[in-house]
């Protein structure tokens, strides 16, 4: 989890600092949001969700996006929590989440289910402290209060596109309809911190009311993107659930490319057919991968032995007769010869558009 925040005092100055710490494998990317408000000493939060999970590159990766967020949150990184507050932290938290006490409870759930399948560990170990999945929204809530108090914030707009009810108070009137933050979280950040006003919105609306209340230049257009990722992110979610639950049998837990021992935590689902050349998102294109090949691959094409081993998986995968043999077969047809035929004409028509020389194409 990596918290970004902004303060703007009094006197029109910024502050621009990182308050963080990781505490799962899907790590949360910040995003500072530059507003200029000079009679108010404001906090903004800006918390973009990514749908796979990040890990730390060598140095010999070559990221531009990387490096312009390391560019960004350079010398504004805050402490990260000592083991005693994190213990104080985890101890409080039963409590709260045996009462549903937001925020965070929600996530109590998920981690039994993640016990249950054996799939993910519930700790993340980061600079020899131990981060509990199900306490990552309770450890940035409680950053969020103290640094409150700090530097003594009274005016807090917090956005997060986490749409879980232990974070978001929802009716049910002419179907479901949310009204704002969860009572609860206004009452304690006013109480502890002794905050004024305290808001939430996801970075749609933040974005919306930006444009129309504070005249902040930005494109329709990019508050469209905005809904359409998240939209797409909903959708890959499950795509996510369906391929690692497809694969990681017939792939026999190992990775595609390099066949590798997957690490549950950092276990990437790869579209074979980059989706930038035309690659479908679809179950028959995507197989699981460990990150390193995930990013070496890139944006590049399958050789001929990826496609072969990608036509044999299929077929294992479709010898379970299941849910997602069913949808193979949808995809791609009836008989082997159908499908295998469907693949190639595929990988065909990519080689004829992108060229076939080591120049114009990229193979891994």
């Amino acid at each position: 989890m990596v918290v970004s925040y902004a303060a703007i005092e009094g006197d029109g100055k910024w502050n621009v600092c990182l308050l963080g710490c990781k505490t799962t494998a899907a790590f949360w990317f910040a995003m500072i949001v530059f507003l200029r408000i000079t009679s108010l000493s404001f906090i903004w939060l800006a918390l973009l969700f990514l749908s796979e999970p990040i890990f730390e590159m060598s140095s010999s990766n070559n990221d531009p996006i990387r490096d312009k967020i390391e560019e960004l949150v350079d010398g504004k990184i805050g402490p990260q929590p000592t083991a005693k507050q994190l213990e104080e932290i985890y101890s409080d938290g039963k409590v709260r989440y045996d009462r549903k006490q937001p925020p965070g409870y929600s996530d109590s759930n998920k981690s039994q289910e993640d016990k249950e399948e054996n799939k993910k560990r519930d700790t993340y170990i980061h600079k020899n402290l131990a981060f509990k999945r199900i306490y990552g929204d309770l450890i940035l809530w409680r950053e969020l209060i103290e640094e409150c108090k700090r530097i003594s914030a009274k005016y807090v707009i917090f956005i997060t596109d986490d749409e879980k009810e232990d974070w978001w108070w929802s009716i049910n009137s002419m179907g479901k309809k949310t009204i704002g933050p969860r009572p609860e979280l206004i009452d304690e950040i006013c109480t502890v911190a002794e905050v004024k006003l305290f808001y939430m919105y996801n970075s749609e609306k933040f974005l919306e009311y930006a444009k129309k209340y504070l005249k902040i230049r930005i494109k329709t257009k990019s508050i469209d993107q905005v809904k359409e990722t998240k939209l797409l992110n909903r959708a890959n979610s499950n795509l996510r659930s369906i391929a690692k639950s497809a694969l990681y049998a017939p792939q026999e837990g190992r990775c595609f490319y390099c066949n590798s021992v997957l690490d549950d935590d950092l276990t990437y689902i790869d579209h074979v057919f980059p989706i930038s050349m035309g690659g479908p998102n679809l179950l028959w294109n995507i197989v699981l991968a460990d990150p390193n090949c995930n990013i070496r691959k890139g944006g590049r094409l399958p050789n001929s032995e990826h496609i072969e081993r990608l036509i044999n998986l299929h077929e294992k995968v479709i010898e379970k007769g299941d849910s997602a043999s069913q949808l193979l077969i949808e995809q791609l047809g009836e008989t082997h010869l159908d499908r295998k035929n469907y693949i190639l004409n595929f990988y065909n028509k990519l080689l004829d558009q992108y060229g076939s020389t080591s120049e114009q194409l990229q193979i891994f």
